[in-house]
């Protein structure tokens, strides 16, 4: 925001398929009903093709690896420097003069790229042709990005922002059924099909941490639980989507920053009230903040 750049989104098809090459021969069997085409990538194949994979598929535990191996060599090919808070997931570019002209978030195959004109024009479009993106999003309509709704408002003028919200992932969250009588016995342990439910409850409710701080240490404790759940669990977990569906509206807006302002301060923010949560006084829970302002 505060450089006054319009982020793009992009998707890379079939992004396990763009890895490094495989160490050793595998071979595979297309399905009765064959497989479609993937433009810039396979034509569409009969039934029962036996295929030679030149590189990681969907379904080896290296395919994700050797992707982000394969995304990152693209980037630093590309004249990109590693974040050393965030290895292959966040990239930059500088200048001869030291000052950042672009930079590139990932998540698996979903990139978001920001930058100044000249990067725009002449450092993406080489990144695209290095990987089949199926979707391009050039800011101008809200980017749907891990769950999160970003919305753009660069005009550049003073007043510009970007907003980012999670209501529509939060309004998909669901309950876990429990009858009327299980919802009294609150230390009962849960049937392993709860524990699944629950499970897979939990991790959605992990990226809701994005944008609800307030419920993120309740999604927290609710991850501390997992290897002793109970009924009384679920109850907090169904607690957790009427709080997250009812506060759905709740936005994180990004405004400009003057980095040059010598009143400018980074502060943080810890609270150890949770320390030693329990019975057994053994689970630590400490949340820390750390944001900028000015020295007022």
């Amino acid at each position: 925001v505060s450089k006054g750049w319009v982020p793009q989104q992009g998707d890379i098809e079939a992004a396990f398929l763009s890895g490094v090459g495989l160490d050793r021969p595998l071979y595979l069997r297309a399905p009765p009903m064959g497989l479609p085409e993937i433009p810039g990538v396979m034509p569409a194949l009969a039934g029962g093709t036996l295929l030679r994979a030149l590189k990681s598929v969907y379904g080896l535990n290296q395919a994700p690896a050797d992707f982000n191996l394969r995304h990152a060599e693209v980037m630093f090919d590309h004249g990109a420097v590693d974040s050393a808070l965030a290895p292959r997931t966040l990239f930059y570019w500088f200048d001869k003069a030291g000052d950042i002209i672009g930079q590139v978030a990932t998540h698996v195959d979903d990139d978001l790229f920001a930058g100044t004109d000249w990067w725009i024009q002449n450092v993406v479009p080489k990144i695209r042709r290095e990987f089949h993106y199926s979707k391009w999003n050039f800011g101008e309509a809200p980017i749907m990005h891990l769950g999160r709704n970003i919305t753009v408002h660069i005009k550049h003028k003073p007043t510009d922002y970007i907003e980012m919200d999670q209501a529509h992932y939060a309004l998909g969250l669901r309950q876990i059924a429990l009858n009327p009588d299980r919802k009294r016995q609150t230390e009962e342990p849960l049937t392993s099909v709860e524990v699944s439910a629950l499970r897979a409850g939990t991790g959605k409710q992990a990226w809701l941490n994005r944008t609800r701080p307030d419920l993120a240490i309740r999604i927290a404790m609710q991850q501390q639980s997992m290897s002793d759940p109970k009924t009384k669990h679920i109850l907090e977990h169904n607690a957790i989507v009427v709080a997250a569906v009812r506060d759905s509206f709740v936005k994180v807006k990004f405004v400009p920053t003057d980095w040059h302002d010598d009143r400018l301060r980074v502060y943080c923010v810890g609270d150890s009230a949770f320390m030693n949560v329990g019975p057994d006084k053994t689970s630590s829970q400490a949340g820390y903040i750390i944001g900028t302002g000015l020295d007022e």
